[in-house]
C-alpha cells in the first residue's frame, strides 16, 4: 500500500455529541515522555533511575477552516470544543482513526486572512481505548493487515535452507505439491469465470518457470513465493459467496498439512516452512474472502465468526505441534513456527472479526416459519416483505435463502420450514 493510499487531504473530527467537522491540516509533531523514578542518594555518584513506562501520546493539532462558510464552521467547532465532555474520534490524515481527549484550545483571531480561521488544539491519547471504527475504515484496515501478512509470509521464505542439493530439492518438491493441490482444489472455482481461469493459468505458468530456475544459480525464493501467492489468491475473486469459498480454502489448508513430515531432519525444515507459507497466505485470502462477501443475515455472520475463529486457532495449534517435534534438537536445528508472521496474522484476525461485527449490526435477524398450509413463494414474499422488491429482489432473496428449486418455486407444502429476514 503506497503513501498516497494511506494519507488523506483533510482531518475529520467527531465530537462526543456527534457533530462532524472536516478541516485542513498541515503538520504537527506528536510526543510522549518517559515516566522515570529518579533516586538521588547521598554520597553516591549519579542517580538510580527506574523506568516506569511512558505517558500517553500528546497530539497538538492545528486545523484550518477555509471558504465561504468557514466562519460559521470554525465558530461551531470552537463552541463544541468548549462545551462537549469526553473523547473525540479523530481521523488523522496520516495516523488514521484515533480517540483523543482535548487538553486545550486556542483560536488565532486575525483579519489578515479573512477566508481562513486557524484553531490550535492540544490533545492526549487516553490509554486502553477501544476505537469504534466504521465499516469502511475497518475494510481499509483489514486490507492493509492482509497485505502485511502476505508480505511477512513472503519474507519468512528467506529462512529456507539452500546449503545443500537435498535441502533445495525438498523446497522444490513441496512447492510443486502445494501448487498441485491448488490446481485440484481450486479447479471448479476458477472454471466459473473465464477471466479468473486465464489469470490462474498464467500464474501456474509463471510459477513453473520460476521454480525451474530455483536452485540453478538462483536461490532467492521471492519469485517462486510471489507466484505461489498468485496461485492461492486469484481463485478467491471468482465470486462473492462466503460459504463456498471458505469451504474450498479450508479444504486447501487441510491438504497442505498432509505434507508435513513426522521426522525432524534439516530437509524437513524446508518442507515445513513451505507449508507454513502457503497456509498463512491461505488464511490471508480467507480474510479477503470475508471482507468481499455478501452476507444475508446475522446468523451467517455468527457462523462465519465461529468458523474463522476455529480455523485460525486450529492452524496456529497445528503449526505449534510441528514446532514441538523439533524441541529436543539443538537450537540451530529447530523449526520455529510463525516467527515472522504471528503478529501480523493476529492483527489481521482481530481486524477481520471486528469487520464482521460491523456487518452483524447492519443485517437483519433470521426468522423461521413453519407453514400451516400450502403456500406459494410469491405469496409468502409479498406477505412477509411487503412486495416482490425491485426487479423481484425480495423474491430472489427468499428463493436463495431457502434453497428452493424445481416445483418448490411454484408451491411449498404445509409443514415446510422457511426462513425470512426481519
Amino acid at each position: 500500500m503506497s503513501w498516497e493510499d494511506t494519507t488523506r487531504e483533510f482531518i475529520k473530527l467527531t465530537s462526543p455529541s456527534g457533530s462532524i467537522y472536516q478541516a485542513y491540516w498541515r503538520a504537527n509533531d506528536r510526543t510522549f515522555e518517559k515516566k522515570l523514578g529518579i533516586f538521588s542518594m547521598p554520597r553516591f555518584k549519579g542517580d538510580i533511575v527506574q523506568d516506569l513506562g511512558v505517558t500517553s501520546v500528546k497530539y497538538p493539532l492545528n486545523v484550518f477552516f477555509q471558504g465561504e462558510n468557514q466562519q460559521e464552521q470554525s465558530e461551531d467547532f470552537f463552541t463544541d470544543l468548549y462545551n462537549d465532555e469526553g473523547q473525540w474520534e479523530v481521523v488523522h490524515p496520516i495516523k488514521g482513526t484515533i480517540a483523543l481527549q482535548l487538553v486545550s484550545c486556542g483560536e488565532a483571531v486575525s483579519g489578515v486572512e479573512p477566508n481562513t480561521t486557524e484553531i490550535s488544539t492540544d490533545w492526549i491519547e487516553p490509554a486502553n481505548v477501544d476505537i469504534i471504527l466504521s465499516a469502511e475504515e475497518l475494510f481499509i484496515k483489514t486490507e492493509a493487515a492482509i497485505a502485511q501478512t502476505k508480505f511477512d509470509a513472503l519474507a519468512s521464505l528467506a529462512k529456507l535452507r539452500t546449503d545443500s542439493y537435498a535441502a533445495i530439492q525438498s523446497s522444490i518438491n513441496t512447492f510443486q505439491k502445494v501448487a498441485g493441490f491448488a490446481r485440484k482444489v481450486f479447479d471448479e472455482l476458477v472454471a466459473t469465470v473465464a477471466l479468473i481461469q486465464d489469470s490462474f493459468d498464467s500464474a501456474i505458468s509463471a510459477f513453473t518457470a520460476s521454480l525451474a530456475l530455483y536452485g540453478i544459480g538462483n536461490t532467492d525464493p521471492e519469485d517462486v513465493g510471489n507466484d505461489t501467492i498468485d496461485i492461492i489468491t486469484i481463485p478467491a475473486g471468482a465470486n462473492d459467496d462466503y460459504s463456498s469459498r471458505f469451504n474450498i480454502y479450508n479444504n486447501y489448508i487441510t491438504n497442505n498439512f498432509t505434507l508435513t513430515p513426522e521426522t525432524v531432519t534439516e530437509d524437513d525444515i524446508n518442507i515445513n516452512l513451505t507449508v507454513e507459507f502457503s497456509t498463512i497466505v491461505s488464511l490471508a485470502t480467507i480474510s479477503d474472502i470475508i471482507i468481499s462477501s455478501e452476507f444475508k443475515s446475522r446468523t451467517e455472520i455468527i457462523a462465519a465468526i465461529n468458523a474463522v475463529t476455529d480455523l485460525f486457532n486450529n492452524t496456529v495449534k497445528a503449526l505449534d505441534e510441528i514446532q514441538d517435534l523439533f524441541s529436543t534438537l539443538d537450537i540451530d536445528d529447530q523449526f520455529f513456527s510463525n516467527i515472522d508472521t504471528y503478529t501480523s496474522l493476529m492483527k489481521m484476525f482481530e481486524s477481520t472479526i471486528r469487520y464482521l461485527m460491523t456487518q452483524f449490526y447492519n443485517l437483519s435477524a433470521e426468522k423461521k416459519i413453519t407453514l400451516k398450509n400450502d403456500r406459494s413463494p410469491i405469496e409468502i414474499t409479498v406477505t412477509e416483505y411487503g412486495s416482490l422488491g425491485e426487479n423481484d429482489s425480495n423474491l430472489d432473496l427468499f428463493l436463495e435463502s431457502n434453497n428452493l428449486e424445481l416445483d418448490e418455486i411454484l408451491l411449498l407444502p404445509a409443514g415446510k420450514e422457511v426462513v425470512i429476514y426481519v
